[in-house]
């Protein structure tokens, strides 16, 4: 789901929100069936796996429900669930271990990927989105979160200082990086396409 961030009459998420905070079990399930595709699409997009963004989304409105009494009204729910979001995706990003620089596997799977299309002579643009958010898989936590953010789900700068909580600088850094490292990849296949088949 691109786009910035998802307005969805704030006002009635904070009435929500006040009636969850009074136990109001059927105001919390509006505001989860509310904000739980766009929670989804950042945590599909950002481990590539549907179980786990699955899991990822149930964590964090468990999340929610067990912290909505220190939600801060005046702040955006959805830059809340967002940064909730982004901190279960670091945080399994993590412990699979999937980043410890640029590991020698990222350039075997990344070509291995490659090897499966050998048979198509260019790939669509749906297959290069695709190809181009399993690269995005071989980069550090913090810059493919911010690639995510900025690239695929389409936020501002702002919306995504907000989100991961640094500061522009920052995010102009992992960006510039993070765009850099993809670009280097995606022509590397392309160079050594050939040599694959």
């Amino acid at each position: 789901m691109k786009g910035h961030f998802v307005e969805v009459h704030p006002d009635n998420d904070h009435e929500l929100i006040r009636q969850s905070i009074q136990g109001d079990l059927t105001a919390f399930r509006r505001l989860v069936e509310r904000h739980q595709p766009y929670a989804y699409s950042l945590a599909y997009r950002s481990l590539l796996h549907r179980q786990e963004a699955e899991d990822i989304v149930q964590d964090t409105f468990i999340k929610v429900w067990l912290n909505l009494r220190y939600f801060d009204f005046r702040g955006k729910f959805t830059t809340w669930v967002y940064r909730i979001v982004v901190n279960l995706c670091i945080d399994r990003l993590k412990s699979k271990n999937k980043f410890a620089g640029y590991p020698a596997s990222s350039t075997e799977n990344s070509r291995e990927w490659v090897s499966q299309q050998d048979e198509m002579e260019k790939l669509e643009e749906k297959d290069l989105a695709e190809h181009i958010k399993m690269l995005a898989d071989h980069l550090s936590p913090k810059q493919r979160m911010v690639f995510m953010l900025r690239d695929l789900q389409d936020l501002s700068i702002e919306e995504v200082c907000q989100v991961m909580q640094i500061s522009e600088g920052s995010v102009k850094t992992n960006l510039y990086y993070a765009r850099n490292a993809i670009r280097l990849n995606l022509i590397k296949n392309g160079e050594g396409k050939n040599e694959m088949q």
